[in-house]
């Protein structure tokens, strides 16, 4: 599991770095090991491209960001995962967060700390692998369900999410389904084209209607596999 300290103390800090080796040298055995990130700011974390998680956050007195905010940022970017408040100077518990953030109390007690990293295992379990969608802007975060097909047109990849947006993106269709294809549900029936099989609508001999009415003609050899996912997704819909 992978974790991020973000306290702008110094000594709290250093000391949650020490209590979360002991954390993960204790674990290794059984959940694996804690792989730990330590950040001094806001901005440093909220600056790092990588997902954890866990997030450890106490910020109270550097840049314009507070704990509050940090958390806050991390949940408008589409964080998911855990994120733990400790509380010193600033009472969180205060303010209204969702499911996903808990709060703990410094001084930190080991067996405090090991009660929150049981939940963020539990909470890990539980998520929905994300797949990484980069532009030069921003990185977006999705779930398998949210795609309906990737279309490369004039060296340029669009991803088509179900909520109606548009994501454009770095690299290839081919880029992209060496991504994705491990999921059943996508599959590649063109070297510009990668479509998400559960929202097939209707297969019309060689063509394929997706869910948003856009109209796809694909070679005969990939109709098996659309005609698989199709009725797949379609019965457990049925169910």
């Amino acid at each position: 599991m992978h974790i991020a300290i973000c306290d702008d103390n110094v000594g709290d800090r250093k000391q949650m770095e020490r209590l979360m080796q002991r954390e993960s040298e204790r674990r290794t055995a059984a959940t694996g090991v804690l792989y730990i990130d330590s950040y001094g700011s806001a901005e440093s974390l909220l600056n790092n491209p990588l997902r954890y998680d866990a997030y450890y956050i106490d910020i109270c007195k550097s840049g314009e960001y507070d704990g509050t905010k940090t958390a806050e940022t991390l949940l408008k970017d589409g964080v998911v995962s855990s994120i733990i408040l400790c509380c010193s100077d600033i009472d969180y518990r205060k303010h209204n967060f969702p499911a996903n953030v808990s709060f703990l109390e410094k001084p930190v007690r080991q067996a405090d700390l090991s009660l929150t990293v049981d939940h963020a295992l539990n909470m890990k379990s539980q998520v929905k692998p994300q797949i990484e969608l980069r532009h030069e802007k921003e990185t977006v975060y999705v779930t398998e369900e949210d795609i309906l097909y990737a279309v490369e047109e004039k060296r340029c990849l669009t991803i088509n999410l179900t909520d109606g947006r548009k994501i454009p993106v770095i690299g290839s269709a081919g880029t992209f389904f060496s991504q994705v294809e491990n999921y059943p549900s996508f599959f590649a029936p063109g070297t510009r084209l990668v479509l998400n099989g559960r929202y097939i609508d209707q297969i019309i001999g060689n063509k394929i209607v997706m869910c948003d009415h856009t109209e796809y003609k694909i070679s005969r050899k990939f109709l098996d596999y659309a005609k698989y996912t199709f009725t797949e997704f379609h019965e457990k819909t049925a169910d």
